[in-house]
């Protein structure tokens, strides 16, 4: 079967003051074509500013990474990977770019794809909710009221980070990512059963004999993605069954925070929704400060830069990525306010149920509202503002004058187009 019908690279370096040379070509081998994976190599020089590394990315998410071993002593490095195309476009294109710290990265080149969907032949009997957000965005109290309703299951237990889908999901990327040179591992390896080593087939790379290699990077996909579908819906209908049988009717959906993939569970699921929760990024950051301290905890980023300043700079980049794929799905997604959401949970809850076509009466919403409105020490302990309405526009009175600046600098467009005021 072909499973690549077309695939072509455009190289386009937008900075060639850091990027001085730049070069990606597909590596081509009999039988490739009926592969979902690419295998690529290239070439890249710097200017003297080292990148961190390159990444490929598909609706401004990123599927995969690739280490350079480049320095000032070292500006040239020559790199290969194998791409999986699972969670990239049926038929579009993937941007390479050299990344240089938070929200500091060049585009240099674009990969353009058209290939067959993953026809996996399982028919789920629930859908996913993807609930695509940022940490301290109200995303705890929105699983919280969803999970009310009859018709969509979410673990109910605080703060409803239940990883059933993501493991299964996670792990038929995992398990479908073919090997380059920096993860190639002996064969001897996948005896060691005490190091729980089991990762991709060792035979899954280039070079690997043609009919294994036609075998997992072909056929074995669907297969694969048919026991992932498997095994979350049994996952799910083993959990939701005692609330199906007290509401006496079927549980059409389930929810997960930040689920991986979101193209690959789209491509997999006909039914799935995406739910993009956007919170004013000086709110966020105020919050997510605010709860580490309340924590003794260095958590959202903020373990990971050296300064308030810098992890200001880091959320931004986070933003603006998430405002950018909401932008790439809006014929499809649904975007909800942080602040829509705690003003009028009410009616905030009847947009997400009207969008995924659950009922939606005024009794059925106000049911939902009042029991998630019931006091939760664990919920309560989450909050890092006196009230709802006090945790909007926060920012003003927390906020350092330095680092709301820095936010309008780095994503004052952002603000702007999600009608947040400066």
């Amino acid at each position: 079967m072909t499973v690549i019908r077309k695939c072509e690279i455009r190289i386009d370096v937008q900075d060639r003051t850091r990027i001085v040379g730049f070069d990606m070509t597909r590596t081509r081998f009999p039988g490739d074509d009926g592969l979902f994976a690419l295998f690529l190599q290239g070439r890249l020089e710097t200017g003297g500013v080292k990148p961190k590394r390159l990444e490929i990315r598909y609706q401004n998410r990123r599927l995969d990474r690739i280490k350079l071993g480049v320095s000032k002593a070292k500006p040239q490095a020559n790199f290969e990977i194998g791409l999986n195309l699972l969670g990239g476009p049926v038929s579009g294109s993937m941007d390479v770019v050299a990344v240089f710290g938070p929200g500091d990265a060049v585009r240099v080149a674009e990969i353009h794809v058209e290939r067959e969907r993953i026809e996996s032949g399982y028919k789920p009997a629930m859908a996913p909710v993807i609930l695509s957000s940022m940490g301290r965005s109200g995303t705890t109290w929105f699983m919280h009221l969803l999970g009310k309703h009859p018709g969509i299951y979410i673990h109910d237990e605080y703060p409803h980070e239940l990883l059933g889908a993501f493991y299964w999901v996670n792990m038929l990327e995992s398990l479908t990512t073919p090997l380059a040179a920096d993860r190639i591992m002996s064969k001897w390896k996948m005896r060691d059963h005490t190091g729980k080593s089991i990762r991709t087939h060792v035979y899954y790379r280039q070079g690997a004999p043609d009919p294994i290699l036609r075998y997992l990077g072909g056929a074995y996909i669907p297969q694969m993605a048919a026991f992932c579908q498997q095994s979350i819906d049994h996952f799910y209908q083993a959990l939701s069954n005692v609330k199906s049988a007290s509401s006496g009717s079927p549980i059409r959906y389930f929810s997960e925070k930040s689920l991986p993939f979101p193209s690959l569970i789209k491509e997999l699921y006909a039914d799935a929704k995406e739910v993009f929760l956007i919170r004013d990024i000086r709110d966020n950051i105020c919050s997510a400060l605010a709860f580490n301290a309340k924590r003794g905890t260095q958590d959202f980023g903020r373990e990971s830069t050296v300064s308030d300043d810098e992890f200001a700079a880091y959320r931004c980049a986070e933003f603006r990525s998430l405002y950018q794929s909401c932008l790439a799905n809006r014929d499809t997604a649904l975007l909800v306010r942080y602040e829509d959401l705690v003003a009028d949970p009410a009616a905030a809850a009847s947009r997400v149920l009207q969008y995924l076509g659950l009922e939606d009466s005024a009794a059925t919403v106000a049911a939902m509202v009042n029991q998630a409105r019931a006091s939760d020490s664990n919920l309560d302990f989450h909050k890092t503002s006196a009230s709802p309405v006090r945790s909007v526009q926060r920012w003003r009175k927390e906020l350092p004058q330095s680092i709301a600046q820095t936010c309008l600098r780095l994503a004052g467009d952002e603000l702007r187009a999600l009608k947040y005021q400066e």
